[in-house]
């Protein structure tokens, strides 16, 4: 899973920022995200922060599929791991789902 995410982000830095497109490409990454919640977590954790700033979007809609602490708490996790990256908003979406 994680090398399909990360070649669905390879695509997606190739386009313009405001290509429609991105958005294709970013459901693409929440389809995957969403299958199994083990390996959800183990690929979040070992994505990098460029990566993570393009999956965080999808939080919540990962988290209304798995409706899970365990997602949640693995999210949170990234936000101590990359303070750069604004995940807060994306993380109280998600809570809202468990």
């Amino acid at each position: 899973m994680k090398p399909q995410i990360e070649e669905i982000i390879k695509r997606i830095d190739d386009l313009h920022q405001e290509d429609p497109r991105i958005y294709t490409e970013l459901d693409k990454i929440t389809d995957l995200l969403s299958q199994n919640l083990d390996k959800t977590i183990d690929v979040l954790n070992s994505l990098d922060e460029h990566s993570i700033n393009w999956v965080c979007s999808s939080f919540p809609e990962i988290s209304a599929v798995f409706e899970s602490e365990k997602f949640i708490t693995s999210i949170k996790h990234l936000k101590n791991k990359f303070p750069n990256l604004d995940l807060e908003i994306w993380i109280s979406e998600a809570s809202k789902y468990v």
